[in-house]
């Protein structure tokens, strides 16, 4: 992940917030019963101890301002506080070297 370049980034940010808005839909149909409790299951999610992954815990800042509170809760609930991740890389300073041509060490 150190070595990940911005496009690198915007893909994985691309990728896990279309899981978001998957996960939204399927916990607020949970919610209105049009599907059963156990539908992540039997759609095959596994969202586990998420915030656990690297970088997943570098992009949820950014991911949990756009997510509503049941996603919120529901990934904050995934991991302890003792198996969170801290992220490693500086996304800000990425983005400035790459978009601005700033290097900021």
């Amino acid at each position: 992940m150190q070595r990940w370049t911005l496009a690198d980034w915007e893909t994985v940010h691309r990728i896990n917030l279309a899981d978001l808005r998957m996960l939204e839909t399927i916990l607020l149909q949970v919610e209105q019963g049009l599907l059963p409790s156990d539908a992540m299951v039997r759609l095959g999610y596994n969202w586990g101890p998420v915030l656990s992954d690297p970088s997943f815990a570098c992009l949820w800042p950014e991911l949990r301002g756009g997510a509503g509170s049941s996603v919120r809760q529901f990934i904050e609930d995934s991991t302890p506080e003792t198996g969170r991740v801290v992220c490693q890389v500086n996304l800000k300073a990425l983005r400035d070297e790459t978009i601005l041509g700033n290097r900021q060490d």
